[in-house]
Parts: C-alpha cells; structure tokens; sequence
C-alpha cells in the first residue's frame, strides 16, 4: 500500500548518492544507469496515471513505446496490466521517479552543511510532500539575515 511517506522514503533512496561525494556518486556510468533508471520510472509514473484515468491501454502502450524504445510493446502492455489491476498495491512503485527528482534537484542546490541538515531531518522525521517542500525552501533559500537550521 501507498503512504505520503513514500514520497520521501522512495525518492531519497533513489536520489542518495546526489547527497554523498563517494567514489560511485562520481562514476560516469553509475550516473548514466540512475538517470536511465529515473527516466524510466517518471515515464512508469505518467503511465500509472494515464492508464488508471481512463485511457486505454493501446494508448498507453503507444505512449510508452514512443518514449522507452528500449522496451517492447508486450513488457509495457504487461507492465499496464499490473497497474491496472489492484492500483492502490502498486503505485507505490509510481512515487520513485517524483520523488527522486524532488530529491536530486534539492541535493543540486544544497551546500555540504546544506545537505547534513536535509539528511539529518529527513532521516528522523516523516514529511508530507508539502511540508518537505517547505522545508527545502527553508533550508535551501534562507530569508535574509536568517541562517539556515542547524542539523
């Protein structure tokens, strides 16, 4: 089942190494697989909506075969049945590619003090979507002569 805590626990764990200056954060092929992979999921995202609003399924698969050509037609049919079927015990799978996009872009814009601060609370605390907005706002776009909070 889906919770508003997947957003935050699904996007971090796809958009970590945005957070950590590692060997495998800086290689170029990890970084080529993960933007493929997010890619992928934020298609997998428009998909899920698509298909459980009403379109129909050849739509979607035209949709998804023109924009993942590296799967065929049967893995995205395949793929829409099963969010079709029982979509509120998938679409936790749904929240990955928004939610690592929300991640990566606070992380691009965080300082190091920045992204321990980010880290700190994000790992002791759930956010709603809206309150983790509010908070990246906060950190990352101090108001004047305020300093940003302290981990």
């Amino acid at each position: 089942m889906h919770g508003p805590e997947q957003f935050q626990s699904e996007g971090l764990a796809q958009s970590l190494t945005y957070f950590l200056d590692t060997p495998a954060s800086r290689d170029p092929f990890l970084a080529a697989n993960r933007e493929l992979k997010t890619y992928k999921r934020m298609l997998e995202n428009n998909l899920h909506i698509m298909i459980n609003s009403g379109q129909s399924i050849e739509d979607c698969v035209a949709y998804g075969a023109e924009h993942m050509p590296f799967q065929t037609r049967n893995e995205i049919a395949h793929s829409l049945a099963s969010k079709s079927n029982k979509p509120q015990f998938r679409c936790y799978e749904d929240v990955y590619g928004p939610g690592a996009v929300f991640f990566k872009k606070m992380a691009q814009q965080a300082d190091p003090r920045q992204k321990q601060v980010i880290l700190n609370r994000i790992y002791n605390e759930w956010l709603s979507a809206g309150e983790l907005a509010a908070f990246s706002e906060a950190v990352l776009k101090p108001s004047q002569g305020a300093q940003a909070p302290r981990p």
